[in-house]
């Protein structure tokens, strides 16, 4: 671009800073402060907000004792004891006697903004940047309430006025999101036209609460639609196991209503699902699916056939409601009915300046009960639209934006920047945001492995609706994902790479025990925090299935989606895998530690690691077994950095015999030298044959 060129566009977008609801210059009215918070530059907070943040000060205030002794005299000492949560165990008022209270200004501690505007030249006024209070005791650090500064009755300062605080009760007004989902209606390509591959099967496992005819008769109606209707889907935690009396119980597959023990009445359900029906109709939606009502816990057919289609239902849900607070489906949904919530704190610090607690999606959902259950991921992560109830605020996330509660902006200004600036922050786009769909699924795999399940044979099924979602791309034998379109072959053998977490497996690893519903090669037959990483250098390797039937089917580039689509139903524990076995005369032990040996070079690798699932006790004779080649390494792969400084590892499956063939009881790691070649060395030091993994 030219020198007219740039001079032109610094003029326009001068321009376009001028408008009718432009902010007045913040002058700071606060006139009593103590000698500490003098200090604290508020206009600086205020007017430039990334300049007060680059400071990167820790503003020290003192102990609680201290700072309530002057909040008397100190406007600013009064609101940080306001913005400061109560204390567990302690009355209100009160403070630990030798906590100190800091104000950090420095991002290294916070996420620190909301991208809400388009980023230009002005990008970091264009930010809503947040400082945090954080508390310390004489040994630790303990992150406090994170706040931003408003002006104007409840302007943030972002060149214009009208991005506001909006100031929320305890019941949620819900004409706000039906604005949400009005615009989305009418404004979002992607989320218009966000349906499921097979969507029209959906109605062969489809059955709805009509939430209308439920509130009038005071009972559950559940029917099976003729055809696919605008509904509602419910994403929360079961909890606790439902009394017999809860427990609805269909008569037929075609039944109009529903019969407990206490006549489906509604007030003895679970108040998360009389809160749902209330929200549903408050929503200006009819029609509501939960699953312990709309699936026939009693049919095990059917129970499968529609866990199969959980990435339908979700899918082409209009809305999905997710029950973020709470521990149980007595909970309920945090700001309608009789569920309460604690709206996040605002604090009156002078007449033209309010200091407003600000939380994030992901701080809000992170540590609830339903982020660390395994069947609410795919529930969340395959809706189009979401309304998260939290216990502070509501979220509205879709396709295409994510919105706060607290935070008031025009959709339309919001929806002048580009569709990942107003994703930013959003809980569920974090997740599953990798423009490449091999990692998206991995990273999922990770947060998937680090939450709860109740049952270890639901482990591929509360995956299954993920894993049927990135169809006909990928496709999976038993929970491994195979590519579909690209090295079907290396894929999955990659795959047979997975490790548990180190961090998780030092802690827990007594605590790994077998599920013998899947294959010991699959993650999903071992507990655990699990990790992926991508292999590379399998080409010459081969594999081969037998399905149900007894017949085999070998793997390769130029399988077709179809012998693919039968792999994953019909593929025994069994299959064979042609690779290299390393030849135990290179494996050395010394200091309880495993070396391999590198005879051209006469030197030593780096020691092995070892991560096997057979308990601490067995450490020694585990590492014994290997060296004498009664455990095989099993060669399945190398991880190869794109820093060549990095040094290339080597993976093996550490497998034991199990009648004619081997089972996974652990992964060995050992790391090359940068240059070494790994096909190179295992042509010297190993043999290639083909084994049998069960």
């Amino acid at each position: 671009m030219n020198a007219m060129g740039r001079k032109f566009r610094r003029a326009a977008k001068a321009a376009a800073k001028v408008k009718l609801g432009d902010a007045p210059r913040f002058q700071s009215d606060i006139t009593e402060t103590c000698a500490n918070c003098s200090r604290v530059d508020i206009a600086l907070m205020v007017r430039r907000a990334h300049k007060f943040m680059s400071k990167d000060l820790n503003y020290y205030l003192g102990t609680f004792q201290e700072i309530r002794a002057k909040s008397r005299e100190c406007q600013l000492c009064r609101a940080w004891l306001e913005l400061t949560p109560k204390f567990e165990g302690l009355p209100d008022g009160e403070y630990p006697e030798h906590n100190t209270l800091t104000l950090e200004t420095t991002s290294t501690y916070t996420k620190g903004t909301f991208k809400l505007l388009e980023d230009n030249a002005d990008y970091d006024d264009k930010r809503l940047h947040t400082v945090r209070l954080s508390l310390f005791d004489r040994i630790n650090r303990r992150r406090g309430p994170e706040f931003t500064a408003t002006v104007n009755s409840g302007s943030f300062y972002l060149h214009r006025d009208d991005i506001r605080w909006n100031e929320i009760s305890s019941q949620i007004d819900f004409s706000l999101p039906r604005t949400w989902m009005k615009f989305c209606l009418e404004n979002h390509t992607i989320c218009r036209s966000a349906h499921a591959s097979g969507s029209e099967t959906l109605l062969d496992v489809l059955r709805l609460i009509d939430c209308d005819k439920t509130l009038s008769t005071g009972q559950m109606q559940i029917f099976r639609p003729s055809d696919a209707p605008e509904y509602v889907a419910l994403s929360y935690v079961w909890g606790k196991k439902l009394s017999d009396d809860q427990k609805v119980q269909s008569s037929s597959a075609d039944s109009k209503e529903v019969q407990t023990e206490k006549e489906g009445l509604l007030e003895y359900l679970p108040l998360v699902i009389r809160d749902s029906v209330l929200a549903t109709m408050q929503l200006g939606l009819r029609y509501l699916w939960i699953d312990q009502y709309c699936i026939d816990q009693d049919d095990s057919k059917a129970k499968h056939e529609t866990i199969m289609k959980m990435d339908l239902i979700y899918a082409t849900a209009a809305l999905t409601l997710v029950a973020a607070a709470g521990s149980d489906s007595d909970h309920g949904l945090s700001g309608v009915g009789l569920t309460a919530r604690n709206p996040l704190n605002s604090v009156e610090v002078s007449n033209s300046l309010r200091f407003v607690s600000v939380k994030h999606a992901e701080d809000c959902i992170r540590d609830t009960t339903w982020a660390t259950r395994a069947w609410t991921l795919q529930e969340g992560l395959l809706a189009k639209r979401r309304l998260v109830f939290t216990s502070e605020q509501m979220f509205f996330e879709c396709q295409e934006m994510q919105v706060a509660e607290t935070v008031a902006v025009p959709l339309e200004v919001l929806h002048e920047s580009h569709v990942t600036s107003r994703l930013e922050g959003g809980y569920f786009h974090a997740m599953a945001n990798h423009h490449i769909l091999y990692y998206r699924i991995v990273w999922i795999f990770r947060n998937y492995t680090r939450r709860s399940l109740s049952y270890s044979a639901d482990r591929i099924n509360a995956f299954q609706g993920i894993l049927n979602s990135m169809k006909p791309t990928m496709t999976h034998v038993w929970g491994l994902p195979i590519s579909a379109d690209e090295d079907k072959m290396g894929s999955f053998i990659g795959s047979l790479g997975w490790e548990h977490d180190k961090t998780w497996f030092r802690e827990f690893r007594d605590q790994v025990k077998r599920s013998p519903e899947f294959p010991s090669w699959s993650w999903a037959a071992w507990e655990g925090q699990q990790d992926y990483s991508s292999l590379n250098s399998t080409k010459d390797l081969r594999v081969k299935f037998y399905l149900t039937d007894g017949s085999p089917v070998d793997l390769s580039n130029e399988s077709t989606k179809e012998e693919l689509r039968g792999l994953e139903s019909k593929a025994t524990h069994r299959f064979t895998l042609q690779t290299f076995i390393l030849n135990p005369d290179s494996i050395t032990a010394h200091d309880s530690k495993l070396y391999l040996y590198h005879e051209a070079r006469q030197n030593f690798f780096e020691p092995m690691k070892v991560q096997h699932y057979l308990g601490r006790d067995e450490d020694d004779k585990t590492l014994e077994q290997i060296r004498i080649g009664v455990f095989k390494l099993i060669y399945v792969g190398t991880v190869h950095h794109a820093a060549s400084r990095i040094q290339p590892q080597m993976r093996f499956i550490v497998g034991r015999n199990k009648e004619d063939s081997l089972e996974r009881i652990g992964l060995m790691k050992v790391k090359l030298g940068t240059s070494e070649d790994e096909m190179a060395y295992l042509r010297s030091n190993a043999n290639f044959m083909s084994i049998d993994l069960v």
